[in-house]
């Protein structure tokens, strides 16, 4: 006998989390967006927890074309979701064929800010990206990268589309740095908001290992913010990951959803 199948509690009712909601897209104007960063040698700077060891760019003034290419030629006709903000800071994505390797590539429409590339579709035969996936603006300044074999940007930066608000709840960030070790990790939230032309250090903390933040009332960034999830080591370098958890929130009239 076949084994009826399971509704949904919010189907028949019942109770079910209110972050389970918005992951499931039930809760109107609200989405979850979860950030993801990796970078195995951080050093003595404060950087963004990226791709690459240097700062990030320097953010683009006026919205740019970008090139979509890989380092191998195997990921040709692979798809690739970018994600990102238009020149007036409204949301902005598409699928890309990569039709060719670098160093040609792709060209996509007129971005503002990069937010992420994630592979849809591997090349024929693969499973993933088989070489280094970057999204360069017309400037020559790589914003957005998907490592070889992960499939997915892995970039503590993020910027808050317009008529909307970032509300982080929580920040995991682990280390291979030693608790026996003499050196310290600081971290440091970095955001300038366009609109005001304020920026600020949210928070500058020093740890060891790990670093755990859990918010009871989430701390909002508003719309057209650049963020940064930055760190450094006082000595030497450290491999370092870090999840940031929050909701993005548009404004009921906006229509930017």
């Amino acid at each position: 006998m076949a084994t009826p199948k399971a509704k949904s509690i919010t189907q028949q009712g019942r109770y079910e989390p209110f972050e389970l909601q918005v992951a499931r897209g039930q809760i109107g104007f609200h989405s979850g967006v979860n950030i993801f960063g990796y970078q195995p040698s951080i050093g003595t700077s404060f950087t963004p927890i990226w791709e690459v060891t240097s700062a990030y760019p320097a953010y683009l003034t006026t919205a740019s074309t970008f090139t979509i290419a890989s380092a191998s030629a195997s990921d040709q006709n692979a798809v690739v979701l970018v994600t990102g903000l238009d020149a007036n800071y409204n949301v902005l994505s598409e699928q890309v064929l990569m039709t060719t390797s670098t160093p040609s590539g792709t060209t996509v429409g007129k971005y503002l800010r990069i937010n992420g590339l994630t592979l849809t579709t591997p090349g024929s035969g693969q499973k993933t990206n088989v070489g280094q996936i970057t999204a360069t603006a017309s400037n020559s300044s790589v914003y957005a990268y998907i490592n070889a074999g992960i499939g997915k940007s892995q970039m503590a930066v993020y910027s808050v589309p317009n008529n909307s608000e970032y509300d982080f709840t929580q920040i995991t960030i682990n280390t291979n740095n030693a608790y026996t070790s003499s050196t310290t990790l600081t971290y440091q939230a970095v955001a300038y908001n366009n609109a005001t032309g304020v920026q600020l250090s949210v928070l500058q903390e020093p740890f060891i290992n790990n670093f755990i933040v859990t918010k009871t009332i989430p701390f909002k960034f508003g719309p057209r913010t650049d963020i940064q999830w930055q760190l450094k080591a006082s000595t030497g370098t450290v491999a370092a990951g870090i999840v940031v958890e929050g909701y993005q929130i548009f404004n009921v009239d906006s229509g930017n959803t």
